[in-house]
C-alpha cells in the first residue's frame, strides 16, 4: 500500500513539474518571439533587463538557447560591449534609455546575415567603471553584466592655472628658450651610466599593474609632466627614435585610455590620455628593458625604485613572447597582432597570425569592409576597438571579434570607413595586408596638440590650438587667451624675441628681412598673444596669419601687399570673359533677388529682370555667376506655413431668488368718515401673480391670491393677500473656434458676424445710417524661429449684439477683445488672456418702517437675490505645416 502511495505521489509531482515547465516554455516563446510569432531557427535575444541600483545594478541578457559571446570594455565613451556570434537581436532593435545609476542606455546592433550574423549589445555608462561578464550557472542561455568596485586611487593633482614661462636674457645676443616651472612633475631618479644606450622605442605593452615601454637599451634621460583639461601625462624620452608602426596604442586599463606617439629629431614624446575624466597618479621608473609607468600604490615602486626595476626586469623578452603566443586548446591558429598605419596616402591594416589561416574575400557594407579569418581564434587582448580616427586616413575604427560558424571558430575584422574607398587584399609571408586608398580630397585631421611641434617639454599648454585673439568684448577690447609668459629683455634683438614667441606659441614665424632693431621690455605674467601685439604696435609692424604660419612685416609693406593683391584680383577679373545666365525665381520676390545680386556682381556685371517669366538675367564673370547661383539656392526657398487655432470660451452661471407679499383693501359703496370707495395696496413687488384671485393664469414660480371675507360689516368690502416666490438658475457655455492658415511672416485674418445699422442724426448731411460690425475675428502674424517655436502677433475679438436699453430699438455692442504678442512652441496650447466677473445683488422692496420690523417685516416686503458669474478664456495653438 505504501509503495502504491509513493508511486502515486511521484507521478503527481512529475505531472505538476511537467505542467510548470510547459508554462515556462510557452512564456519564453512569447517573450522571445513576441513580434515574429514563432521561434526563429537562428538564436535570438529573448530578454534584456536591468536589475538592482547603483554599483549593485546588473544587466541580464537572455537568449532562446545557449550562445557564445565575447565581452570587452571601451573607455571613451565608457561602455561594455558584448558580441553574440550567430545571434539575432530579436525584438530589441531600438536603443533603450535607462539613465539610472551607472547605466545610461543600451543599444543593440546587428551585423551580417545568415551563419555570419552577429548581434552587438552596447551598455553605455555614465562613468568609467569596471564590468564583468559571466554566464548564469543554472541557465547557459543567460549572462550577467555586473560592476566591479574600483580600488581607491590617489587623485591626480590639478594645479589649476598654468605656470608662467620665464625667459631671462643676460645679453642681447644670447636669448634663451623659456624654462617652465615644473608643476607636480614626476622626475626620474639618478641612474648610473648605462652599458648600452637606448636608440629606439620598440614596443608599448600594457601589463596587469603597469605599462611597459620597451627600448633597445638603457634609457639615458627622460622627463615627465602633467597636463589638464583634459587630464594627460606627457613623457619625453631623449636620444631615441620611434621604431613602432603604431602612432596610437590602445591601453584601456589603469585609467589610461590610449598612448599617442610623436617622433622628433632629439626625442620621442609619449602622451598618456586618461580613459575617463581624470588620470590617476603614476610614477615612471627605469628598468633594464626600458621604462615602466605604474601607480604609486604599487609598494615596490614607492619603497625602492631599484627593487621595482628588478621585479619588472624579471619579465624577459622570451616570457613576453610566450605570453603573447599562448597555446590554443583547440589547436587553431590565432591572431598575433593587428596594426594600422598610413603609407603614401594608403591606409593599411596589417594582421599577423601565429600560423597560416584561410581569409575569405572582403565583404563590403555601408559602414566599411569586413574580413573573415576561418579556423582562427582571437586572444582576449585583441578583443577591443582600435580607434584610428587620429590618423590622416579614411579608416575610423578597426574592430576584431570572434564568431562561431558551422562548428568552427572564425575571426571577423570590421574596418569602419568615413566614406567608401577602393581597397586591395594581399598576403605576404603569412601576414595579411588590407590597403585602402585614401581619397585625394580627404583633409588630414590635426594631430594632437602635444605632438604638433618639438617645443620645450615644460610647456603646459601649446598655443597652436588657440586663436591669436578672441572675439571683442562689450567694451571693444581684445580677449587674449594665450599661455602666460614673463619676458624681461634689455636691448634685445627684435628677431630673437619673435623666435622666442614662436617657441612659446607653437606657431611658425616668418620674419621679413626689413624687420630689424632692438627692444627693451619687461612683461610679467601676460598672455603671449598680448605680448606679441604690444611688440608689433611698439615697433610699427604688422602681422598676417595663415593657419599656423605667421608673417611679420612693417605695416606699410603689409598694406602695400594687400593693395597689390586687390589690384591683381581686379585685373584678373577684368581679363575674364562675361557669360550670360537666366535665373528662374520660384518663391522669392524678383526685386529682392535683384537687390541681392547687385551686391555680388562685378564692376562689369549687368542685371535685369523679367516680370512676366519671373526671371533674372545676369551677365557677369563665371565666379560671380556661381556665387549668385548658390545665393539664389538659399534665398529661393518656399516659406513655411503655420495654422493658428484659437478657442474663445465663454461661461456664464446665474442664480436668482425672489419672494414677495402684497396686501390689498377694497371697499365699495361704504360710508366711513365720508369715504365711500377705498382701494389700497401695500407690501412688496410681486412677480408672476395674477391681477385678481379669480384669474387662474399665473406666471412661473409660486403665485397665490387670498381674500379674507368682509370687513367692517360692509357688503363690498374685502381684505386681499397676494404671495409670489420665484427661483431661477441658468448656465451658459459658448465655445468659438476660429482657424486660419498663413505663410511665415504674413498677416492673416478670419471673421464671422453681422453688421448692425445705426442712425446717426448728428451728421451735417442729416440722418445717416452707419453699420457697426459685431463679429468673431482672429488676426495673426506668425514668425517661425530657428528653434522651431512660433512668435505671434495676435488680435482676437468676439463682439456680439446686446439687448436694447430703454426706448431705443438699437442694441448695444458687447466687446470682448485680446491683443498680444507671444512665443509658443510648435503644437503647444497656451492661454493668452481671460476675464472673470462675479456679481452679487441683494435688494428688499416694501413698506417703510414696517418692512424693517423683525419677523413681521417679511409680511410687508419683497426680497430679490441674484448671483452671476461670467468667465472668458482665449486659447491659442500654432502648428507648423509640412512643406
Amino acid at each position: 500500500m505504501s509503495i502504491q502511495l509513493t508511486i502515486s505521489r511521484n507521478i503527481t509531482l512529475l505531472s505538476l513539474l511537467g505542467a510548470l515547465c510547459g508554462c515556462a516554455a510557452t512564456n519564453a516563446a512569447v517573450v522571445g518571439d513576441r513580434e515574429a510569432g514563432q521561434v526563429s531557427p537562428v538564436p535570438a535575444l529573448r530578454d534584456i533587463r536591468v536589475t538592482g541600483e547603483g554599483d549593485d545594478a546588473q544587466v541580464i541578457i537572455s537568449a532562446d538557447r545557449p550562445v557564445a559571446y565575447t565581452f570587452y570594455t571601451v573607455a571613451n565613451p565608457p561602455k561594455g560591449v558584448v558580441d553574440f556570434a550567430q545571434v539575432l537581436p530579436g525584438a530589441y532593435t531600438k536603443p533603450v534609455e535607462i539613465n539610472s545609476g551607472n547605466i545610461k542606455r543600451i543599444e543593440t546592433t546587428r551585423f551580417g546575415e545568415g551563419d555570419a550574423a552577429m548581434t552587438r549589445v552596447e551598455v553605455f555608462l555614465s562613468r568609467d567603471v569596471d564590468m564583468t561578464a559571466a554566464t548564469d550557472t543554472k541557465d547557459k542561455s543567460t549572462m550577467r553584466l555586473a560592476f566591479v568596485s574600483a580600488p581607491a586611487s590617489v587623485p591626480a593633482k590639478d594645479s589649476g592655472a598654468e605656470p608662467p614661462v620665464t625667459a631671462s636674457v643676460q645679453e642681447p645676443a644670447a636669448v634663451q628658450s623659456p624654462q617652465p616651472e615644473q608643476s607636480p612633475v614626476l622626475s626620474a631618479p639618478a641612474e648610473p651610466a648605462p652599458v648600452k644606450a637606448a636608440d629606439a622605442i620598440t614596443a608599448i605593452t600594457p601589463r596587469k599593474d603597469f605599462l611597459e615601454i620597451q627600448t633597445s637599451g638603457d634609457v639615458a634621460d627622460f622627463k615627465t609632466f602633467r597636463l589638464t583639461k583634459p587630464d594627460r601625462l606627457v613623457l619625453d624620452v631623449f636620444g631615441v627614435r620611434a621604431a613602432m608602426a603604431q602612432k596610437v596604442v590602445p591601453v584601456n586599463s589603469m585609467g589610461i585610455g590610449t598612448v599617442r606617439v610623436g617622433a622628433y629629431p632629439e626625442k620621442v614624446r609619449l602622451v598618456l590620455d586618461a580613459a575617463g575624466d581624470r588620470l590617476p597618479e603614476f610614477s615612471v621608473r627605469k628598468t633594464s628593458t626600458g621604462l615602466v609607468v605604474a601607480p604609486p600604490t604599487v609598494s615596490a615602486a614607492v619603497a625602492e625604485p631599484r627593487q621595482f626595476e628588478q621585479a619588472v626586469a624579471t619579465v624577459p623578452a622570451t616570457s613576453r613572447k610566450a605570453e603573447q603566443k599562448q597555446p590554443v586548446s583547440s589547436g587553431n591558429p590565432e591572431i598575433e597582432s593587428i596594426e594600422f598605419n598610413v603609407v603614401d596616402n594608403v591606409s593599411r591594416v596589417v594582421i599577423a597570425t601565429t600560423a597560416p589561416c584561410d581569409v575569405d574575400k572582403p565583404v563590403k557594407s555601408a559602414e566599411g569592409v569586413t574580413l573573415n579569418f576561418r579556423n582562427c581564434t582571437l586572444p582576449k587582448k585583441w578583443q577591443r576597438h582600435l580607434d584610428t580616427s587620429a590618423f590622416a586616413g579614411v579608416v575610423r575604427m578597426v574592430t576584431p571579434y570572434q564568431v562561431k560558424t558551422n562548428g568552427r571558430n572564425d575571426v571577423k575584422v570590421q574596418v569602419k570607413l568615413s566614406k567608401q574607398a577602393p581597397y586591395e587584399l594581399r598576403r605576404e609571408a603569412g601576414v595579411v595586408y588590407l590597403d585602402i586608398k585614401n581619397p585625394v580630397e580627404l583633409d588630414a585631421p590635426r594631430i594632437a596638440e602635444e605632438l604638433a611641434s618639438p617645443g620645450d617639454a615644460g610647456r603646459a599648454v601649446p598655443a597652436a590650438a588657440r586663436p591669436m585673439a578672441a572675439s571683442p568684448e562689450s567694451q571693444g577690447r581684445k580677449v587674449y587667451t594665450g599661455r602666460r609668459v614673463t619676458l624681461e629683455f634689455s636691448d634685445a634683438d627684435i628677431r630673437k624675441i619673435f623666435q622666442l614667441i614662436a617657441e612659446v606659441s607653437n606657431l611658425n614665424f616668418i620674419v621679413g628681412d626689413d624687420v630689424t632693431g632692438t627692444i627693451t621690455l619687461k612683461l610679467v605674467n601676460v598672455p603671449w598673444d598680448q605680448a606679441l601685439d604690444v611688440i608689433l604696435d611698439n615697433k610699427g609692424l604688422g602681422m598676417q596669419r595663415d593657419g599656423n604660419i605667421v608673417q611679420i612685416r612693417p605695416k606699410s609693406k603689409v598694406q602695400t601687399l594687400a593693395d597689390e593683391e586687390q589690384s591683381m584680383k581686379k585685373a584678373k577679373e577684368r581679363a575674364m570673359e562675361l557669360e550670360t545666365e537666366v535665373f528662374e525665381v520660384n518663391y522669392a520676390s524678383v526685386s529682392d533677388v535683384v537687390t541681392q545680386f547687385n551686391a555680388v556682381k562685378s564692376e562689369r556685371g549687368m542685371i535685369s529682370q523679367d516680370i512676366r517669366t519671373n526671371s533674372v538675367i545676369v551677365k557677369d564673370i563665371a565666379p560671380n555667376l556661381e556665387d549668385m547661383r548658390i545665393l539664389l539656392k538659399n534665398l529661393d526657398a518656399p516659406e513655411k506655413q503655420v495654422m493658428i487655432e484659437a478657442r474663445i470660451v465663454e461661461v456664464e452661471t446665474s442664480i436668482s431668488s425672489e419672494l414677495g407679499i402684497q396686501w390689498g383693501i377694497h371697499a365699495r359703496d361704504a360710508n366711513i368718515l365720508g369715504i365711500t370707495n377705498v382701494d389700497t395696496g401695500f407690501g412688496g413687488i410681486l412677480t408672476g401673480t395674477a391681477s385678481t384671485v379669480a384669474n387662474s393664469t399665473f406666471g412661473p414660480g409660486l403665485a397665490t391670491g387670498i381674500t379674507f371675507g368682509k370687513i367692517l360689516g360692509g357688503t363690498n368690502q374685502s381684505l386681499d393677500l397676494k404671495l409670489s416666490a420665484l427661483a431661477t438658475r441658468g448656465n451658459a457655455k459658448i465655445i468659438s473656434t476660429p482657424k486660419v492658415v498663413t505663410l511665415n511672416n504674413k498677416a492673416a485674418k478670419i471673421s464671422q458676424g453681422q453688421m448692425i445699422p445705426y442712425q446717426n442724426t448728428s451728421s451735417t448731411e442729416g440722418a445717416k445710417t452707419e453699420f457697426v460690425e459685431a463679429a468673431l475675428t482672429l488676426e495673426v502674424t506668425p514668425h517661425i524661429t530657428s528653434a522651431g517655436s512660433v512668435i505671434m502677433k495676435i488680435k482676437a475679438t468676439n463682439d456680439t449684439a446686446g439687448t436694447p436699453i430703454g426706448q431705443s430699438d438699437t442694441p448695444p455692442i458687447n466687446k470682448k477683445e485680446a491683443t498680444t504678442e507671444l512665443v509658443v512652441n510648435n503644437g503647444e496650447t497656451t492661454v493668452i488672456g481671460g476675464i472673470y466677473i462675479d456679481s452679487d445683488q441683494d435688494s428688499d422692496t416694501g413698506v417703510p418702517f414696517l418692512k424693517d420690523i423683525p419677523l413681521i417685516g417679511h409680511l410687508f416686503k419683497s426680497s430679490v437675490k441674484k448671483k452671476v458669474k461670467t468667465e472668458l478664456l482665449i486659447f491659442i495653438t500654432p502648428k507648423i505645416l509640412a512643406t
